[in-house]
């Protein structure tokens, strides 16, 4: 039982004087305690040792791919501009939106599910939105008129410096996605994110045990959160209530504002200078959109925007518990009568936070019937991995089984380094359908398994392949295989491997209903 679950209030007087109380402090050294406050010194110098030397290595190596990375960057920046026209894989998407697809779209999307179960449609579809987070509003209004189907499909994007949000919605049809933006190829820093170890606690109760700490800054949150306890959670915005110092600006990016809610940002401005502000305006501005309804909420994203949708997705959780109620995050925004939260879909996700953050919101996740009001549906939390994706093995905690060491009076982990972990149910796909494992973490013998995989399609992408799928094939057999460590983290192959599994499945069904047919009905 937790401690503070303990009524002291009804304790008898002599009750509280005995408790804890002590007749005797001994002046002699306590040996055990020694040895333990030894053991404990120790594993946190090998730690201090083992954060020292990752940190400097990651320094040294950006600071020597900083020129490289100038060139490099001019080089791609320059070929991506001849690309021209709506990519191939918001087509394809195109041509499976046809109006029976999107109604059955919406159906998932809008169902107020207890129990759902992973779905390809949705997980398609979270992907496609995840991709399309990473494109020029250019492109992303093209194609957002060529997949409406007169059902008011719209999108708003919003963010700073390290976060990019692209909220696709539909008033009509009652649902929103929020796709964060995943690393961007040509942005170093981005790198840098991934690359870094620490762990930072959320202030204020924010969220429970640490969390990467760039992973937590990205998403615009400052590491000394600005965030007032709600204790009655009567705050209220723009009520004055809630004024913080603005500690650093906060630059807009591919802001696309309606004219007549511009002065949504400009409130925004002087009421905050942080990403905690900006989330909370365009909560209520996405309310106000919807009006009197109550939207069906997801969150998706990839990569850099995989680790803060689960973030973020993690102090919309945590606001459901008693603690997380008090921590003046979003206060005045009632999350769960504002909106249905669903879900979230991650792709390439690196690993997030601690074990004491992992295990507090797996218990919200698992036991979600004690946190969530009765008309919420049970959220649902899918990780997908594709394939050899080595970010969704960053940062490393391989060498966890051994080099847990813990102090058993405090039961403080003496290494902290290796203590990373991941958030969600995951699902590991395969290379073109071969194979995928249900709420199953990948092991290496799934990497040597899509080695194998790809070795023996390199003569046949060789011979058939398309230009683009011969360079792959000659990389892949060049590198051994390892290309696909990168490469696999793309979310267009994510895309495409869902897919093919979704078209596998299409077929199966189509031959099975033919099967079935031809049988025609049996005599019991």
């Amino acid at each position: 039982m937790n401690e503070d679950d303990y009524d002291y209030e009804s304790w008898k007087t002599i009750e509280l004087e005995r408790y804890g109380q002590v007749k005797l402090s001994d002046p002699i050294t306590n040996i055990r305690l020694l040895i333990s406050e030894l053991k404990t010194t120790y594993w946190g110098t090998i730690d201090s040792i083992l954060w020292s030397t990752v940190n400097v290595v990651v320094f040294a190596a950006f600071c020597w791919l900083l020129p490289i990375w100038t060139v490099l960057q001019f080089t791609l920046r320059t070929a991506s501009k001849k690309t021209t026209g709506i990519p191939h894989v918001y087509k394809k998407y195109n041509e499976k939106l046809t109006n029976e697809f999107w109604l059955q779209l919406v159906e998932k999307l809008t169902h107020n599910t207890q129990d759902a179960s992973f779905d390809l449609d949705l997980a398609e579809f979270h992907a496609v939105l995840t991709s399309l987070a990473n494109e020029p509003v250019e492109l992303v209004d093209d194609i957002i008129k060529m997949w409406n189907r007169d059902i008011g499909l719209t999108y708003h994007r919003f963010g700073h410096e390290g976060c990019v949000i692209t909220m696709v919605y539909s008033v009509q049809k009652n649902f929103v996605v929020l796709a964060f933006k995943g690393s961007s190829v040509f942005n170093l820093s981005e790198w840098l994110i991934h690359a870094t170890t620490r762990k930072i606690p959320a202030k204020n109760s924010v969220l429970p045990g640490l969390v990467h700490a760039g992973f937590y800054s990205a998403l615009g949150f400052s590491t000394k959160s600005k965030a007032t306890p709600d204790m009655e959670g009567s705050a209220t915005f723009g009520n004055g209530q809630y004024k913080a110092p603005v500690e650093f600006d906060v630059k807009s990016v591919d802001v696309t504002d309606e004219i007549e809610d511009r002065h949504l940002d400009e409130v925004y401005e002087k009421y905050d200078g942080s990403g905690e502000g900006l989330m909370k305006v365009k909560l209520i501005y996405l309310k106000r959109q919807f009006g009197e309804q109550i939207p069906h909420l997801w969150i998706t994203g990839h990569s850099l925007g995989a680790a803060t949708a689960t973030i973020f997705t993690s102090v919309l959780l945590w606001k459901r518990t008693k603690r997380g109620k008090i921590s003046g995050i979003y206060g005045g925004v009632d999350i769960d009568s504002w909106f249905k939260l669903h879900g979230t879909f991650t792709f390439g996700s690196p690993r997030v936070g601690d074990s004491d953050w992992k295990d507090a919101m797996e218990t919200i996740l698992q036991n979600s019937y004690q946190f969530r009001p009765w008309d919420q549906p049970k959220y649902q939390f899918w990780r997908i991995i594709n394939a050899n994706d080595i970010v969704c093995s960053i940062p490393p905690t391989t060498l966890g089984s051994f080099l847990s060491k813990q102090d058993k009076s405090s039961r403080a982990p003496g290494l902290t380094l290796n203590d990373f972990h991941h958030l969600g149910t995951p699902l590991t796909l395969g290379y073109h359908g071969s194979f995928h494992n249900w709420d199953k973490e990948r092991t290496i013998q799934d990497m040597l398994r899509n080695l194998v995989t790809e070795w023996v399609s390199v003569p046949v992408d060789l011979l058939r392949g398309s230009y683009s799928e011969k360079i792959m094939a000659i990389l892949t057999f060049t590198t051994l295989g390892t290309i696909g460590l990168v490469r696999d983290h793309d979310i267009g192959e994510y895309i495409k491997n869902l897919q093919t599994l979704a078209d596998l499945y299409e077929r199966y069904e189509r031959s099975y209903a033919a099967k079935a047919k031809l049988e025609g009905p049996t005599d019991d």
